[in-house]
């Protein structure tokens, strides 16, 4: 990567990391890891996903499972660091879309 691109995607990424949003969506996410419990349950709730796609994969019987990790997700997710979260994670990906967009129509430009 040149130089000039390299201080560009910087500059960029510290602009990223000075908004509201970002900061609000950083503090989130630490509030998550530091509480063991909400932890604990994110880390179960990963491990009965991969238990859940490998017994499909086997063609075993996985409904019990799946009502189980049903429940327990929506109860994570209800949480309110965890909603709260969720929603600036959905703020922040909305963010980095549109800045996407904008460089793809800047080169897509440069490129005509």
């Amino acid at each position: 990567m040149n130089k000039g691109l390299e201080n560009k995607a910087k500059e960029l990424n510290c602009w990223l990391l000075e908004q509201d949003v970002v900061k609000e969506y950083l503090k989130y996410e630490k509030l998550i890891h530091q509480h063991v419990e909400l932890s604990r349950e994110e880390e179960e709730l990963k491990a009965m996903q991969k238990k859940i796609v490998n017994d499909k994969h086997l063609d075993k019987d996985c409904d019990e499972l799946i009502k189980e990790y049903e429940e327990r997700k929506e109860k994570f997710y209800g949480h309110p660091i965890v909603h709260n979260y969720i929603l600036l994670k959905e703020e922040v990906n909305q963010l980095t879309w549109q800045i996407n967009t904008l460089i793809n129509e800047e080169v897509n430009h440069i490129k005509k």
